[in-house]
């Protein structure tokens, strides 16, 4: 501290000196002292003289360097600009004139934020964030969370998806109204794409199915203006809070993620906020009879939507899904709830499959009106030949095709073969002769001819086990209890 007889004498050193820490060493206090006091006088009206200083003929480039800018432009890249101008002075002076130019230009260009206040029942804020991943049985998938904030009473509501697409946004609307019981008169978002399609005049040109869904409830759509903390920082506060409380070891499931924001959402609703100085959960005992009442959830916000494709599928996280043949070109809402997926149509459940990973399939053969397929080339017989020798059944058609892929040789005069065979020996016995030249890969007429002159001689397709061999008259020996080998108590 500076008695009151030295504060003159610093004053008057300082305009003679010019410099904060001459005049300290002089009077033998701070620096920051010697600043305090000449700058205090300065404001009280006391005329002082400033010395002038090397930046002067410079201050209109450093002023115009820092408004192109924005005040970011350092000391060290200006002072390559001012020497080609002709400045002379050294890098610690330009360092200290530069500083002293940003302070003065943040001065006159920082923004003045003004609190804002919501009505009760007025509006709900609500906001995404990314939580890492989680791992589903469709292999790892990005984990958001989506929040929201009744802007009067600040009740929060927090829930795990992962998903941000506009399906995913309707349903945690919807789980929020039904949590809530009650619908606000607005709902603020920010500007993502499943809200804003486009921008015009920064007007946001809002998604034709969120008015849809809006107009159901019924509430107003808003957006936030850019980095606008007044109206949007409530949330954006909360987005932060809850990826700062979330276990570090993540969580096991969906749902585990889900029972975790329900039991944080019920402890946080019970403590004194901060900015209201008041519990969330009592002023909302006030703000909920304001709200407007909640109407059955739309099919909007019971899935996402999707096209039936040419093959009876849908498509839910690069993985293919069978629905009803009758369905295809038509819309439909697919959810995914834990490890199901729920197909529905007009309100109605079409399809339930278990979720699959990446590239995988599931396939209901009941939703196609043909068989599946087998892989097998079907057989098209031309020639009467042909058409004769395939009503034998079965049996003649694995015959043909194992003949075909052991590449016997003239197979058309074979199959006139058999056809004589059937009419000297009859059907029956060449339909059975056939079973066992597929069974031991025999295809020619005189292998036929051989099977059915052997007849019932023809060794069994398989060998019969032996019996096991029983031995009679051995010496017993005496057997021991696996308790006799128990280690002794």
């Amino acid at each position: 501290m500076l008695s009151p007889g030295t504060h003159l004498l610093v004053v008057n050193l300082y305009r003679e000196l010019g410099s904060y820490r001459a005049v300290a060493a002089v009077i033998g206090c701070d620096h920051k002292t010697v600043k305090a006091r000449v700058e205090r006088e300065e404001r009280s009206g006391v005329a002082t003289v400033r010395r002038a200083k090397l930046t002067d003929d410079y201050a209109a480039m450093i002023e115009a360097k820092l408004a192109a800018t924005a005040g970011r432009i350092t000391a060290k890249v200006l002072l390559r600009t001012l020497r080609v101008a002709g400045y002379a002075g050294s890098a610690r002076t330009l360092r200290r004139a530069v500083a002293e130019h940003k302070r003065e230009w943040r001065r006159r260009t920082q923004r003045v934020y003004r609190p804002w206040h919501s009505a009760p029942g007025d509006v709900l804020v609500v906001d995404w964030g990314h939580v890492g991943t989680i791992q589903t049985a469709a292999g790892p998938r990005p984990l958001s969370v989506f929040c929201a904030v009744l802007g009067w009473s600040r009740v929060r509501y927090v829930r795990f998806t992962t998903s941000q697409r506009f399906a995913a946004l309707t349903s945690c609307l919807a789980d929020c109204f039904e949590e809530l019981d009650g619908v606000p008169a607005r709902v603020m978002f920010d500007n993502p794409k499943t809200v804003t399609v486009q921008l015009v005049a920064s007007l946001s040109v809002f998604n034709p199915d969120l008015v849809r869904f809006a107009a159901h409830y019924p509430f107003s759509p808003v957006t936030a203006a850019a980095a606008d903390p007044e109206s949007k920082g409530k949330v954006e506060a909360l987005v932060k809070y809850v990826k700062a409380n979330v276990p570090t070891e993540g969580f096991v499931s969906l749902d585990a993620a889900n029972r975790w924001a329900r039991t944080w959402c019920e402890e946080a609703n019970a403590l004194v906020h901060g900015e209201t100085c008041a519990v969330p959960r009592e002023r909302f005992a006030v703000e909920q009879p304001l709200l407007r009442a909640v109407r059955e959830r739309p099919a909007a916000a019971t899935g996402e939507q999707r096209r039936v494709d040419k093959c009876s599928t849908v498509r839910v996280a690069s993985a293919r899904y069978s629905v009803p043949s009758r369905l295809v070109g038509e819309w439909v809402t697919v959810s995914v709830e834990g490890e199901e997926v729920r197909v529905h149509h007009d309100g109605a459940e079409v399809a339930l499959h278990r979720l699959q990973p990446p590239g995988g399939a599931s396939i209901d053969d009941d939703h196609y009106p043909t068989p599946p397929p087998t892989g097998l080339r079907a057989l098209r017989p031309v020639t009467a030949t042909e058409r004769t020798f395939v009503a034998l059944g079965p049996s003649a058609e694995a015959f043909l095709r194992a003949a075909a892929a052991a590449g016997a040789s003239r197979l058309p005069r074979l199959l006139d073969d058999v056809l004589q065979l059937v009419r000297s020996h009859g059907e029956a016995a060449v339909v059975r002769a056939l079973e066992r030249a597929v069974l031991f890969g025999r295809f020619s007429a005189d292998d036929l001819r051989s099977i059915l002159a052997a007849g019932a001689a023809v060794p069994p397709p398989r060998a019969t086990p032996a019996p096991l061999l029983e031995l009679h008259g051995t010496p017993a020996v005496p057997t021991r209890s696996l308790e006799a080998y128990a280690w002794p108590a």
